[in-house]
């Protein structure tokens, strides 16, 4: 008797273990809560101590769905990482069931070495299964948990989770019963090969889920970036419109003072200051006025040299506030750059013209010293881990509003970004 509690406890230990270690990769990159070493530590107590007495079931008589329920409540400790993560419960219920389901590749590895040597011993059968386990490990980290950001709340709703652990369970059991009711080879073959079809269903209903949550969540945030930059542009346009309104008024005390003073120092400053603020860039696009100008204020505070090439007019085929996003972001990401490299390499400089008279070519370079390939949703130089790419992504996603096309790439020292949107 003593000798069957130990190997059920041993079961369920591994089974715990491994579904805490797989879970864990799932939620690892989520936001921490406080104590969050002392409370992991209480999930790993919590946990192993619960299969002591569920081990101990074994001893009862074996009902048809005992199995499961035992399996089932091995995993109840996982729920503690709700205490250790700030994510959702049904991110984690959805995690623990894909957990579980991928983890029965290892029973499968174990039920084909059983079918060529079915007298294997149980020590042996858990030296196996742990050896099929350590190579899913690595499998599914490069499969499934780097290629996704997890977000706190995953694009399914809690019928279709439900219904998803409901048919979990099913085929956690009916085969079971199955196999105890038919005993025969041909029976593990038929429950081992549709184990198979149900695991490939599983992987593609988690890589769907995942790309979709991913999806919502990249929207979500664009959304918020836009938002954000929909405030800077109104913000600007409201000063750069009472900058505009003073100067004028300064001109004419200008010309007020000019005519009773003919030198002096603060006449002389007052002129340069007249002067500088009133050199703004005419382009014909009142908007790109007032984009260029800000620029080109910031980029001369941070010692950063601009230059223009534009073909004037500017034509009026952008929305005020798309072009706003598509400099903005451009000139923004090519500040943050240069903010790191030496002063006499700082320089910007900003293309417009027409092509064919059919299409509008802008063009935005900077100095760059980057190693590597570069594309859309890269990581910035931005202080904001949070936003890295999404500036771009945006861009993107502007510039194909009219039909247009967004590239970015590196040409000798340099980091270009380019528009082309049709003029008509």
């Amino acid at each position: 008797m003593g000798s069957v509690y130990l190997e059920e406890l041993i079961v369920y230990l591994i089974y715990f273990l491994e579904q805490f270690l797989m879970v864990y990769l799932f939620v690892k990159d989520c936001r921490r809560r406080s104590d969050f070493p002392k409370r992991m530590a209480v999930l790993l107590c919590v946990g192993i101590s619960v299969q002591f007495p569920i081990a101990a079931l074994r001893l009862i008589e074996n009902f048809p769905f005992l199995s499961a329920v035992k399996f089932s409540l091995s995993l109840a400790p996982l729920f503690l990482f709700l205490l250790c993560y700030q994510i959702s419960l049904k991110t984690l219920v959805f995690d623990m069931l894909f957990s579980a389901a991928v983890r029965q590749w290892t029973k499968i590895a174990l039920t084909i070495v059983l079918f060529f040597f079915p007298e294997m011993s149980f020590f042996v059968q858990r030296i196996v299964n742990l050896v099929s386990y350590c190579l899913l490990l690595p499998v599914v980290y490069s499969l499934f948990v780097r290629p996704f950001s997890r977000s706190d709340e995953i694009a399914l709703d809690w019928i279709s989770l439900s219904l998803l652990g409901v048919v979990f369970y099913l085929i956690e059991t009916v085969p079971f019963l199955l196999l105890q009711i038919y005993q025969s080879e041909e029976m593990g073959i038929a429950v081992c090969a549709s184990r198979i079809i149900v695991e490939l269903v599983v992987i593609w209903l988690y890589l769907y889920v995942c790309k979709k949550s991913k999806t919502k969540e990249e929207q979500l945030i664009s959304d918020a970036l836009l938002s954000k930059e929909r405030q800077q542009y109104e913000a600007l346009k409201l000063y750069i419109e009472g900058i505009q309104d003073r100067l004028h008024d300064l001109k004419y005390l200008l010309r007020t003072v000019e005519a009773t003073r003919s030198d002096g120092a603060d006449l002389k400053a007052l002129g340069d200051f007249v002067r500088n603020v009133g050199s703004s860039y005419h382009t014909g696009n009142e908007i790109l006025d007032i984009i260029l100008t800000d620029a080109n204020n910031k980029f001369a505070e941070n010692g950063i040299e601009f230059s223009c090439m534009l073909a004037q007019p500017f034509p009026d085929l952008l929305k005020d506030f798309d072009l706003f996003s598509l400099l903005g972001n451009a000139f923004d990401n090519a500040a943050e750059y240069l903010s790191g490299c030496d002063r006499e390499k700082r320089y910007v400089s900003f293309t417009a013209k027409k092509i064919n008279g059919t299409f509008l070519y802008c063009e935005i370079a900077n100095y760059y010293e980057g190693q590597g390939d570069v594309f859309v949703g890269m990581r910035s130089s931005k202080k904001d881990d949070f936003l890295h790419g999404y500036g771009m992504k945006n861009m993107k996603r502007i510039a194909e509003q009219y039909r247009g096309n967004f590239h970015v790439g590196v040409r000798e020292g340099e980091f270009y970004v380019s528009i082309t949107v049709p003029l008509f």
